[in-house]
């Protein structure tokens, strides 16, 4: 029961970084929110037992950290393969890809976009 509570406590501070992510101006500056969200949504699927949402936060983490400082759509192709290829090896039904093409769309965006399509 104390385990399910304060997994429910991350899924909502879990909201709250999010929704504080669409009020950034900078991009810098949503991206580190962006960056302590996956950090916390990591903390929240582990507590939920679910390893692979669990594993696309921790390379949303991993990818949101390096998009920090660079855009390149090489390195934005190397987190999509890997996204791709963790998600099929951990997935054990369909269901679960769902966090995966999530991940695979936030890559592209966070590496390729800025301004208001960033946010979108």
């Amino acid at each position: 029961m104390v385990e399910e509570v304060t997994a429910q406590v991350f899924g909502l501070i879990s909201f709250a970084l999010g929704m504080s992510t669409f009020y950034q101006k900078d991009d810098k500056r949503l991206k580190i929110l962006m960056l302590l969200l996956n950090l916390n949504h990591l903390v929240h699927f582990v507590l939920m037992g679910s390893m692979v949402s669990a594993a696309s936060a921790l390379l949303s983490t991993f990818r949101t950290g390096i998009a920090i400082y660079t855009r390149s759509l090489w390195v934005a192709a190397l987190f999509v393969i890997i996204s791709v290829v963790v998600g099929v090896t951990l997935a054990q039904d369909a269901w679960q890809l769902w966090p995966i093409a999530g991940t695979v769309i936030g890559t592209i965006s966070i590496f390729l976009l800025k301004g208001i399509p960033l946010r979108l």
